[in-house]
């Protein structure tokens, strides 16, 4: 009857136990937030980890393990767990046993994890040297009967697991090697979450979609830095302070009219904010009017594309074209002049068009110009160089004319006129009488 009632009690407090358990372990998935990890799952090795696992087996006589369904799942889960948390312990990243990971059923379980080996035969070299993980593989602690095993590579380094059990669905098959985006929890509060923008710009009339991250230090092993994941909208409440200006419904912001709103996205304590500017949307193109409509054979100028109004943000790429590409062409709004003519010049943007006419005149041949204005010139100097001759010989005429004037004087002084005392005769007669008066009187004293 003791015996009986002791064993009642036993059972009583072992039910309290589990059901505590279940308590806490439903308390800590309810507070627990999740992240995302992306990266390739190499089945292959999984699969080549396996076969050296039962040849290591064989040599001491011990059956070879399955590979079941429910553990493999467990083991591809564990190792990418070991991406954002890599526990000597065995913790998972949200604090709780590495076996919560597995499959009901299995009354024995075990986990080897290991972290950077580059080859199935490396991380089993590995394994079978250390006593505590050779045990497991080779069944000296629990007798094994069903494995799983997970190879996961993120950022460049594979992450392997071996997780054991006695119970499951033998797997037949593996899929192919792929990346996968595999959902690890993680412990309440230890996730940075952030807008991909704190601030955003759209044209009334669009949308822009929010997106929420969140990022995750890295704990363990020999990696450093955080895991970054791209977070479910729908996990947030999201507002806009003035419908007015912009609505939004998970993440989707549509402008209604230009101004500035801000856009709210909350998940208990945890609320995150991005300032949205809307602004006009674009109205029409022209073709810059810089008073240009002629451009010379052989020239080059560069036109643009004016979008209206000036702070719209909705810029299509600009199209060029010209009417007549054997009079002026046009790239990326260089119009070069080929010969003269007139041509239509037009630029696309969206569904907004704008033409501009130009007109190619001929270049004036300035060598013959020059040859003409050299010709005329010297013809000038001509002129004037005959002009000045005319003027010498006019000075010289006028010259010879004095000249001749001076000696008709000369002359006419040289011939005594009539009725006038001539002095030169008058001198020399004076002259002659004395030199004869002079001569008798020597004569006279000598006698």
């Amino acid at each position: 009857m003791k015996k009986n009632l002791a064993l009642k009690i036993c059972l009583v407090v072992l039910l309290l136990m589990v059901v505590g358990i279940c308590l806490s372990s439903h308390s800590m998935a309810a507070t627990s937030e999740t992240v995302k990890v992306t990266g390739q799952y190499h089945y292959d090795y999984a699969k080549q980890v396996l076969d050296i696992v039962n040849q290591e087996r064989a040599k001491i006589g011990k059956p070879a393990l399955k590979m079941t369904e429910g553990l493999f799942e467990a083991a591809n889960q564990r190792a990418a767990e070991l991406a954002v948390t890599y526990d000597s312990g065995h913790l998972r990243p949200d604090g709780t046993q590495c076996f919560t990971a597995f499959p009901a059923g299995n009354s024995m379980m075990g986990e080897n994890i290991a972290m950077g080996q580059t080859t199935p035969k490396q991380v089993m070299n590995s394994w079978m040297n250390s006593e505590g993980h050779m045990k497991n593989i080779l069944g000296m602690s629990l007798d094994y009967t069903t494995i799983g095993i997970g190879c996961f590579e993120q950022d460049g380094i594979l992450h392997w697991v071996q997780c054991f059990g006695d119970a499951g669905t033998e797997l037949t098959s593996y899929p192919a090697n792929k990346t996968k985006t595999v959902t690890v929890p993680v412990k309440s509060g230890s996730v940075e979450y952030y807008l991909d923008s704190k601030q955003a710009t759209v044209e009334k009339g669009s949308n822009i979609t929010l997106a929420v991250k969140g990022k995750h230090a890295i704990i363990g092993g020999f990696k450093q830095g955080e895991i970054s994941f791209a977070c479910d909208n729908k996990d947030f409440t999201w507002k806009s302070e003035d419908e007015k200006i912009a609505t939004v419904v998970n993440g989707v912001v549509t402008a209604k009219k230009p101004g500035k709103v801000n856009i709210t996205a909350t998940m208990g304590n945890t609320k995150l904010e991005c300032l949205v500017t809307v602004t006009p949307s674009l109205e029409k193109i022209e073709i810059n009017s810089t008073g240009i409509n002629e451009i010379k054979v052989g020239e080059g100028v560069q036109f643009d594309v004016v979008y209206l109004p000036a702070d719209s943000i909705n810029r299509p790429v600009a199209k060029w074209e010209s009417s007549d590409s054997s009079i002026a062409t046009v790239t990326n709004g260089m119009v070069k002049g080929l010969k003269p003519g007139t041509v239509t010049i037009t630029v696309k943007a969206g569904e907004f068009t704008a033409t501009r006419e130009i007109t190619i005149v001929a270049v004036p041949e300035i060598l013959e110009t020059n040859t003409t204005q050299t010709g005329t010139e010297t013809k000038q100097e001509g002129q004037e160089k005959t002009e000045t001759k005319q003027e010498a010989q006019e000075e010289t005429g006028t010259k010879q004319e004095k000249q001749e004037k001076t000696k008709t004087k000369n002359k006419l002084d040289a011939e005594p006129k009539t009725g006038t005392i001539n002095p030169y005769g008058f001198t020399a007669i004076i002259l002659s009488i004395s030199i004869l008066g002079i001569a008798i009187c020597v004569k006279k004293i000598y006698k």
